[in-house]
């Protein structure tokens, strides 16, 4: 059982290490979607979806070796996996919060858009159909 041990440690240590690249990067991209920096977030989410599958197969490979070991040979490991955890929830809370602020920008220029074409939306029922028309041209100030 000492080899499943060992295994078990170095799967942590290393989902560990990758959690931290992960938070990283997150903190990284959050920075390039506040700079609106498209290329940098294209970037960062490549990253972080290499970085993913990666901890998805080590944490399978956890589970794995986590079912080989009995209840006192987790015991030694519980505050590491309590680590594990905490990374794990921060990582969860900070992608909700990128999601939410992405909604509500998007929600925001939408709205915005609408009330600034507000011809758009309008459908116009003829013999022949409906006749949609097509927006005028805007000009958006790319200063801000």
């Amino acid at each position: 059982m000492i080899k499943f041990e060992q295994d078990f440690k170095i799967i942590l240590d290393e989902e560990n290490k990758l959690l931290d690249k992960m938070l990283s990067a997150q903190k990284e991209m959050r920075a390039s979607i506040i700079e609106k920096d498209w290329e940098k977030l294209s970037n960062h989410l490549n990253n972080i979806n290499n970085l993913s599958e990666e901890f998805q197969l080590l944490d399978a490979e956890r589970d794995v070796v986590q079912e080989m070991l009995n209840y006192d040979e987790l015991k030694p490991f519980y505050e590491e996996l309590g680590i594990l955890r905490e990374k794990l929830l921060r990582y969860k809370i900070e992608n909700q919060a990128i999601s939410k602020y992405v909604d509500t920008v998007k929600n925001f220029i939408k709205g915005v858009v609408d009330n600034a074409l507000p011809q758009s939306r309008s459908k116009i029922y003829t013999k022949k159909g409906i006749y949609q028309p097509q927006p005028q041209s805007v000009v958006i100030n790319k200063l801000y």
